[in-house]
């Protein structure tokens, strides 16, 4: 089954799911589609007659979540919404119709990347290398026979419920988008498809005006391969490189989390509980200890010098607590003996302990009125 089950063909997702009542953001690492792809969706159940807010309740959402698309939105719920719309609408042909309003800037960054191009060729190659900043709905490649190019879309969901909207819904869409590209028809010269013909494929027949072919190896667009050479209506080259430098960052892998903060926050927490030890500290990160050992040194940093900081950070804040006694304290900071914690302190301040505790207090109490209120240091200017 798809991602799509019970009789209406929704979803996996509860009715009203907490994660759909918060503008439907997604996960971090999760699958998405972006919002101007999937208001194809909105403005064609539209255009059949279904409000916003019945096609959220269509597919079990709260009211609000369709009333102001994110930037993306969960691929899940993008699945949940094509079938509540196509159920709502009564429309067999919906994924069809969802195509036929498409335009480049349905593709996002991609599409504007697309209308810059050079050339078709050239635009095919950028949705071939950048359509997952659209969707990962499933994936586009070029292939060329003899004198033909055709553009093929492995649906990602092809042995499933919603292969049929999805399959037609792009192809469709890859069709009028390439059309509005180059600003003409394009001579298409036959459509394959993978799932089965319809009861009526009449709509189908009618979209495309070519030999449709269903049940066929891949879902495909046949053109002559001159058409890659067509110009595209609107290029500039310099637009071209700004949008693929963009798209390119997008690609690419997040910066790794900075090693030295993350051990900071992991010794902060469990200093006063488990004391300091280099293994279980480099699993909590989730790496070897001389992994990160290694990454540490990278930085010119060891785990002993980040361990004296912290430590000598919070020796300062715990010494400030007249309520902690100074064994307390040294037990807190991991320390086995108190002797140990006194030499550390004083390779570090110069000072015992208990020296920098009543240094401490006695400018605390000079900094302090009579009756109380602390002095305003700063302005000089008295309290109203």
């Amino acid at each position: 089954m798809c991602p799509l089950n019970g009789r209406m063909g929704l979803g996996v997702l509860p009715m009203h799911d907490k994660r759909m009542s918060n503008h439907a953001k997604p996960r971090v690492g999760e699958r998405v589609v972006a919002a101007a792809f999937a208001q194809l969706v909105l403005d064609t159940a539209r255009s059949a007659g279904v409000a916003p807010a019945s096609l959220a309740q269509a597919a079990g959402l709260a009211p609000a979540t369709l009333q102001d698309l994110p930037e993306s939105l969960p691929q899940i719920l993008f699945l949940r919404l094509l079938a509540a719309a196509r159920q709502r609408s009564g429309d067999p042909d919906f994924g069809l119709h969802c195509g036929l309003k498409a335009r480049p800037a349905s593709f996002s960054l991609l599409g504007y990347l697309m209308m810059n191009c050079v050339n078709l060729g050239q635009a095919f190659w950028e949705v071939r290398h950048y359509e997952s900043l659209v969707h990962q709905l499933g994936t586009t490649g070029i292939e060329t026979r003899a004198e033909k190019l055709a553009l093929r879309w492995d649906n990602a969901y092809q042995d499933q419920a919603c292969a049929r909207d999805l399959s037609e819904m792009i192809l469709s869409g890859v069709l009028a988008c390439g059309q509005s590209l180059a600003g003409q028809a394009l001579p298409l010269l036959a459509v394959d498809f993978v799932h089965a013909a319809p009861t009526d494929a009449q709509g189908v027949l009618r979209r495309f005006a070519v030999p449709v072919r269903f049940e066929q190896s891949a879902n495909r667009l046949w053109f002559p391969s001159r058409v890659a050479s067509w110009p595209s209506a609107q290029a500039d080259t310099r637009m071209r490189d700004l949008f693929r430098q963009h798209a390119q960052r997008l690609l690419e892998p997040p910066d790794p989390p900075d090693v030295l903060l993350q051990l900071r926050q992991a010794l902060f927490q469990v200093l006063p509980q488990r004391g300091a030890h280099l293994r279980p500290l480099a699993q909590s990160l989730g790496m070897a200890p001389r992994t990160l050992q290694r990454r540490l040194a990278e930085q010119g940093q060891s785990f002993q010098r980040i361990l004296d900081e912290v430590r000598q950070e919070l020796a300062r804040q715990y010494l400030a607590d007249p309520r902690l006694s100074l064994v307390e304290i040294g037990y807190l900071l991991g320390y086995k003996t108190q002797s140990a914690f006194h030499h550390a302190f004083r390779s570090w301040t110069g000072q015992t302990p208990l020296r920098f505790r009543t240094q401490q207090r006695r400018r605390v109490l000079r900094n302090t009125g009579p009756g109380g209120e602390t002095r305003n240091l700063g302005s000089g200017h008295g309290h109203a």
